[in-house]
């Protein structure tokens, strides 16, 4: 679920300036390229210069920034949960 929420995040973040269909084309060649040949997704997105030419290296770092995606989890499963889990 992380990887995908990651890889919406570079879509949405490369799509400033071109078309977001071409944005999620983009990523989602990279994603596939990822888990056929056992790469990292992230290195090829710091790879792919259509990328970069689009989002610096912090924005990428901010991007796949595990804790971006679980910063809201206790506060999640609060809601879903309520005092179930203490």
């Amino acid at each position: 679920a992380v990887a995908v929420a990651v890889a919406v995040a570079v879509a949405v973040a490369i799509a400033v300036g071109v078309l977001r269909e071409d944005a999620y084309r983009l990523v989602q060649e990279q994603a596939m390229k990822a888990q056929q040949h056992g790469l990292r997704f992230e290195t090829l997105v710091r790879e792919t210069p259509e990328i970069t030419n689009k989002l610096s290296g912090e924005k990428i770092d901010e991007i796949f920034d595990i804790k971006r995606h679980y910063g809201q989890i206790d506060h999640i499963f609060s809601r879903v949960f309520g005092d179930e889990l203490r």
